[in-house]
């Protein structure tokens, strides 16, 4: 158990490190670039906007360095906590939610709908419908669809929460 709770943890911190890293390249990259006084203006703006696209590949080499080391952290955890704990405890519920964010961060959208699909489902069966973290699952779950362009699920789903 003191096993899976530490690879929790890092797992944890290896996505914390991504976000940090990308938020330090967007500083840094935003500290170098002068103000935009047409930033508003949707004519003017195109060619600025297309200045940002090194920083977004940036940004994706970032999230890539440390997402297959989060990943099998997060996996790894997960089978553990399904082994010990069983498929439906509250616990493999927060792994999975966890796998699929991670999935989600990454663009994987149709991995992470799998994932949260099967989280919602069992989080309904065992907390029922109107618990915090089923509701909260819900959430996280119409956010996906919406990246799916799936918008009418994602309206259905915000609007049960």
């Amino acid at each position: 158990m003191m096993e899976m709770a530490s690879a929790e943890r890092m797992a944890s911190i290896v996505q914390h490190h991504i976000f940090s890293t990308e938020l330090q390249l967007l500083e840094s990259e935003l500290s170098r670039r002068p103000p935009f006084p047409n930033c508003c203006d949707p004519i003017r703006s195109g060619p600025i906007l297309a200045e940002f696209l090194p920083l977004d590949v940036a940004l994706q080499e970032a999230r890539s360095e440390y997402a297959a080391e989060a990943e099998a952290m997060q996996r790894e955890t997960l089978e553990a906590r399904r082994e010990v704990l069983g498929p439906r405890h509250p616990h493999t519920l927060i792994s999975m939610s966890n796998l699929a964010s991670t999935f989600s961060h990454l663009g994987r959208y149709a991995e992470a709908e799998a994932m949260q699909r099967e989280e919602l489902e069992v989080s309904r069966e065992m907390l029922g419908p109107r618990h915090p973290d089923t509701l909260a699952s819900m959430g996280t779950f119409a956010r996906t669809l919406m990246h799916l362009a799936r918008h009418a699920e994602a309206e259905a789903m915000q609007r049960e929460t």
